[in-house]
């Protein structure tokens, strides 16, 4: 693994910012790029005094869906906590058959870490509403060659957790990667199976520990 600062400026002031009152960061990635791992690792040395929220998602279960890092609602009630101002911000997912949405509820204070996936960046249009989400935060990426990320997910076909429609479906959820990159402030490059060193490194970098 390789971790690449793009943007300095905003590492620089994450982590020389005395108010830590409400700090973000947004860990996106493509399926079977490693982002939720690495989400999963930082939350293992961190939740202590880091907060790792759950993330709220419109869709049915899927067969390989961690339920620690999801919570799964129907559609109805996914708006009707929105209305209820229960849910601080969303994003959509636009399919062919359907539209899909993702979100988290509020965290007032401290340092928060969310799990997001690519389409948080893709349509960060539709987050122009929330004006203070991207303040005091960073936003990693992590990316992976497509040819390791196919091998991934097909390791989850062959577990019988997904279908070969749906590793084809996931793969192509990596387009757009350089628009994706271009709005990151810090680039994981996921290639290897080194996740636990990565893990410690970025922790040092952001002064997280």
């Amino acid at each position: 693994m390789s971790i690449e600062i793009t943007k300095t400026q905003y590492l620089e002031s994450f982590t020389s910012n005395n108010d830590r009152s409400k700090r973000r960061i947004f860990i996106t990635g493509a399926s079977g790029s490693g982002k939720s791992s690495l989400w999963k690792q930082l939350r293992a040395k961190l939740s202590e005094h880091v907060d790792f929220p759950v993330r709220l998602i419109s869709r049915p279960v899927r067969q390989d869906d961690d339920l620690s890092e999801n919570r799964h609602l129907p559609i109805d009630l996914f708006e009707l906590w929105f209305n209820e101002k229960s849910i601080e911000f969303f994003w959509p997912k636009f399919l062919p058959e359907r539209t899909e949405y993702y979100g988290f509820e509020f965290n007032e204070n401290g340092t928060v870490i969310y799990g997001c996936n690519n389409e948080f960046l893709l349509n960060v249009a539709h987050l122009k509403s929330h004006s203070n989400l991207f303040e005091k935060s960073l936003i990693i990426h992590i990316t992976c060659d497509i040819e390791i990320r196919k091998m991934r997910l097909s390791e989850r076909y062959i577990n019988q957790k997904i279908s070969p429609g749906e590793i084809n479906y996931r793969v192509d959820s990596g387009k757009g990667e350089r628009d994706l990159i271009n709005s990151s402030h810090i680039i994981v490059q996921n290639n290897s199976t080194n996740l636990l060193q990565t893990t410690n490194n970025l922790i040092n970098l952001l002064a997280l520990s």
